[in-house]
């Protein structure tokens, strides 16, 4: 009996502390004044079994917080076929992101990022700040984003 006891707590434990976690990793931002914008970028891992649905996120630091998706002109649906010039980069704002479950879902400088917009303080290299993550069918997620010069 004891050693049923002992298998069933282990397997609790390893559930507890395994990879059925979601967690964010590496955030950062440069460096920015007051009053303009920056970018946070990291890492989510989705440990979990289900897929996630990201919907938004807030900050003290700024006003609004948008998700956005960097890409080349010529990855962007409706372009105009004659567009002269493809190397551009432009920004496209994302209502909400799908994490799959087991998956890590990078924001990257060139790719997805979360846009701060129209900051209330500095970033200032070496200081960090908090942004809260929202999630359709998840509890909110608090991520601490280091300020990093370039």
């Amino acid at each position: 009996m004891i050693d049923k006891l002992r298998i069933i707590f282990l397997a609790l434990l390893l559930t507890a502390c395994g990879p059925n976690t979601f967690e964010a990793n590496g955030a950062w931002a440069r460096p920015t004044a007051a009053g303009g914008t920056a970018a946070v970028y990291l890492e989510l891992r989705n440990g979990t079994a289900e897929d996630l649905v990201l919907v938004g996120a807030r900050s003290e630091v700024a006003r609004v917080i948008e998700m956005h998706h960097s890409m080349a002109m010529d990855e962007m649906e409706g372009m105009i076929a004659n567009e002269p010039d493809t190397d551009v980069m432009k920004m496209a704002p994302v209502a909400e992101l799908r994490l799959e479950a087991g998956e890590t879902f990078v924001f990257e400088p060139g790719g997805y990022h979360l846009m701060l917009i129209d900051l209330e303080q500095g970033l200032v290299a070496g200081e960090m700040f908090f942004v809260t993550l929202y999630f359709l069918n998840s509890p909110d997620l608090q991520v601490e984003v280091q300020v990093i010069a370039p």
